[in-house]
């Protein structure tokens, strides 16, 4: 099965391609417009991972990112924006990011980046469950 990649992009090119890079890639996508979509969608779906656009038009991601926290502390979020100062990639880290990705020079291993984020992310909840299960 594949993994779930909730995609947050106002831009409708720059959110086909990424989409269809992301398809390729193997992974299954459901793509947004805008944060308030993304925060329904969190709420209702299981995702595997969120991919945020720093800037939208109703909210930006950083918004977006602290409500996911709200929802779901687990949940991993990567920005991938053509935001690309050093105050963007900060922020985006503080709000619980896991990476940073730059358009659109990160496009072609944003596919492996997501694979590693994912993976780390399956082994801190293995290793989670197996510490409470001794721990018990």
């Amino acid at each position: 099965m594949p993994h779930r990649i909730l995609l947050a992009e106002d831009n409708a090119d720059s959110r086909e391609v990424t989409s269809l890079i992301l398809s390729r890639g193997g992974f299954e996508v459901v793509a947004v417009p805008t944060g308030r979509e993304t925060l329904a969608l969190a709420k209702e779906l299981p995702f595997d991972i969120v991919l945020l656009d720093y800037r939208m038009p109703d909210m930006t991601g950083i918004e977006v990112c602290h409500k996911l926290r709200e929802v779901n502390p687990d949940l991993p979020v990567v920005f991938y924006s053509a935001a690309a100062f050093d105050a963007d990639k900060k922020k985006a880290m503080q709000c619980g990011a896991r990476a940073y990705v730059t358009k659109p020079e990160g496009l072609l291993t944003l596919p492996e980046t997501l694979q590693k984020i994912i993976a780390q992310r399956q082994s801190e909840a293995r290793d989670q469950l197996l510490s409470s299960a001794f721990s018990s």
